[in-house]
């Protein structure tokens, strides 16, 4: 990082155990006044993750990070950001090639861009810091994106901008984990009364079409070899012609693998249970799970 980076952190950063500020840079660290916790640098990267985080939000090592360019809204807003003497905060960048002296790149791992390592639920950084926020396809991975939506929120500056995209109808997809897609209406939910809208649309990115060849192609792939080319030579008016369900019954519906099945699932079902501490008004009741229709010779996903 360059001196006038470390020089707007020092303003900006906020201890992640007391929430004091300022911090102080010293020996590739920076320190606490308030409580004396001391943020030490990983590679270029300082490092606002503790242990206790990795666990509670279910952090770990990600070493195939996305690595798309800025599109060219996000550029023009860098641009226009760098007029004023701003900053902008890309929060969970990835591994990009492109860096600014006045954009702050945060993320889990220490990727070349990346100047802060720190988690979207519990930012390091002062309230108001920022004029422009990006969230590029990051909500859907994090354990708790309400929780994140607030503290995108509160480090923004009053009258900034919040950039965001975030999947709806996309496959499962790792990063590493992907917990949550979203309506419009449940992008919007993240935000209400914190944030006002200004503009949502459907980026080219996310236009239908995407859906429709991953889906085709994740389902082909997910096939015996054998019945591959069986899959290619259904015209779409055969897919359509007779019900979902007939589809699913036939042999391109039962050869499906599992792990095609769970990225593409159009719904989950799961069984939860609260855990039995003896009390008096614990339930009686014992079931087979394994037992009952729905769940009867599934495959299921325990990780």
């Amino acid at each position: 990082m360059t001196f006038e980076k470390i020089h707007w952190l020092g303003e900006h950063l906020r201890c992640s155990v007391c929430f004091s500020a300022p911090l102080a840079r010293a020996d590739d660290a920076w320190k606490c006044y308030g409580c004396g916790a001391t943020f030490e640098d990983v590679a270029h990267s300082s490092n606002f993750i503790s242990d206790e985080m990795m666990i509670d939000f279910n952090i770990i090592e990600n070493l195939k990070a996305s690595d798309h360019p800025y599109n060219p809204t996000a550029v023009e807003l860098i641009a226009k950001v760098e007029q004023i003497g701003g900053m902008v905060l890309d929060c969970g960048a990835g591994s990009r090639t492109f860096t600014s002296e006045h954009l702050i790149q945060t993320e889990i791992m220490p990727y070349a861009n990346v100047d802060i390592l720190a988690v979207n639920q519990s930012l390091p950084f002062v309230d108001n810091a920022f004029d422009v926020i990006f969230s590029f396809d990051v909500l859907e991975h994090v354990t708790d994106p309400f929780v994140s939506a607030r503290e995108l929120a509160r480090v923004l500056k009053p009258g900034g901008l919040l950039y965001v995209d975030l999947p709806f109808l996309q496959l499962e997809h790792g990063y590493p984990h992907h917990y949550f897609n979203a309506t419009r209406m449940g992008l919007r939910q993240l935000f209400a009364d914190i944030l006002k809208v200004e503009a949502h649309v459907v980026p080219e990115s996310g236009h239908p079409t995407h859906l429709l060849w991953t889906a085709l192609n994740t389902y082909r792939n997910g096939l015996p070899k054998d019945d591959r080319a069986g899959f290619e030579n259904l015209t779409i008016g055969e897919i359509l012609a007779a019900p979902w369900k007939d589809l699913r019954g036939s042999r391109f519906g039962k050869a499906i693998s599992s792990e095609a099945k769970w990225k593409m699932a159009s719904a989950t079902q799961a069984m939860f249970a609260k855990e039995s501490t003896g009390d008096d008004d614990a339930t009686a009741l014992s079931v087979e799970i394994s037992n009952l229709p729905n769940f009867r010779n599934r495959e299921s996903f325990m990780g």
